[in-house]
């Protein structure tokens, strides 16, 4: 798991997220890991996190 120190501007969509990702923390988005985002009032959070839950829906998709 990884936190984003400080605070992200929540109007920024998760493509630009994900693009901070690799950028600032030189890490792949689609990893496994969970990146965490949090506003500047504290009351909202935004995740990345790219897991076995997508794997599932795959599955499903194709049954």
């Amino acid at each position: 798991m990884w936190l984003a120190t400080g605070y992200t501007d929540m109007r920024r969509g998760f493509p630009s997220l994900a693009l901070q990702v690799q950028e600032v923390l030189r890490k792949d988005p689609l990893s496994g890991h969970l990146f965490v985002f949090r506003g500047r009032r504290s009351d909202l959070v935004k995740v990345i996190w790219h897991g076995v839950l997508q794997s599932m829906k795959e599955v499903n998709n194709r049954i």
